[in-house]
């Protein structure tokens, strides 16, 4: 008579049973598990052995389940169905507990620029479990602050405290001018920013893009003048509405292009980084993935498209 230490049934023996017994041919079974039918009939007669009675018959049809064989299916899937779900669990435990870390980007462009650096931070760091969401820069500032947000690309706000925050520069892409077709410098090649100091602008809104706007201004100080700002637009498609029906002059780098609908012609400027935008990595000084923030902020930095 068998012990409890002569059995040798185990799961991989109900699950060759359970594929049998479904497709009512030890062909098809062994097709769908990839093993030999003489392998396959081994393990079954192996398991015929163990339970102590046949568990198929044989038929010119194929096999069908004896009455011992239809009494083990029952149990064998619950056992198979209880297995997997704690398979299902362990796994979905196992990845909850890989370090998760989520950056936040402006938009479709700078998620483009972003793409590359990312597939060289999940290389370097493969147990990374990465989230890439879009937000305003604003808004994904305030997320980092609270900790909802591991980091974020955005401007840096002028009279903020940083404080609990590292960050650095990443990105600084030469902005060039956004004009109607039917301006009198659509025509032009390059354009000066004087050329500009009787022109409405539209410059971004810097509680919602905090350093995308305050720069312009800047820099259209030092050409002399101070910039008349007629819309303070909080993304590039109301920046491209207001320039086609010639509402304002603005800005945006030069392969927003793509982007840009009829109407709305793109001006280099000269010199040609008259108008820069500072794109800075942000996060928090104690976020649990700061050594991976750290590394990703110096590769986008030391990278020849920083300034692309």
């Amino acid at each position: 008579m068998a012990t409890l230490t002569d059995r040798t049934m185990d799961l991989r023996h109900l699950r060759y049973f359970a594929a049998v017994a479904e497709t009512c041919s030890f062909t098809r079974a062994a097709e769908q598990l990839r093993l030999s039918q003489p392998a396959l009939s081994r393990q079954i007669h192996d398991l015929e052995v163990e339970v102590g009675r046949p568990l198929f018959e044989r038929t010119h049809q194929g096999v069908r389940l004896t009455d011992a064989g239809r009494r083990l299916l029952r149990g064998a899937k619950r056992l198979l169905a209880a297995s997997e779900a704690l398979l299902t669990e362990v796994r979905g435990e196992v990845e909850a507990a890989r370090p998760q870390l989520r950056i936040a980007h402006f938009g479709p462009l700078c998620a483009q620029h972003l793409t590359p650096f990312l597939r060289r931070l999940v290389r370097r760091y493969p147990k990374l479990r990465l989230h890439l969401e879009e937000d305003s820069p604003g808004t994904g500032l305030r997320r980092v602050r609270t900790g909802t947000l591991d980091a974020v690309l955005t401007g840096i706000p002028e009279g903020v405290s940083m404080r609990g925050l590292e960050s650095l520069e990443v990105w600084a892409p030469p902005q060039q001018v956004l004009v109607s077709s039917d301006h009198p410098l659509a025509k032009r090649r390059r354009v000066r920013l004087e050329d500009l100091r009787h022109e409405l602008w539209g410059i971004m809104d810097e509680k919602v893009c905090p350093g995308f706007g305050r720069p312009i201004v800047r820099a259209c100080r030092a050409a002399g003048f101070r910039a008349r700002v007629a819309g303070t637009p909080d993304s590039l498609s109301t920046i491209f509405v207001h320039v086609a029906d010639s509402g304002f002059v603005s800005y945006a780098p030069r392969f927003a292009r793509r982007l840009a609908p009829p109407g709305v012609v793109f001006l280099p400027t000269d010199p040609e980084r008259a108008l820069v935008i500072a794109v800075h990595l942000v996060w928090r000084a104690d976020a649990p993935q700061r050594e991976a923030l750290r590394w990703l902020a110096e590769a986008m930095a030391a990278s020849p498209a920083r300034y692309g």
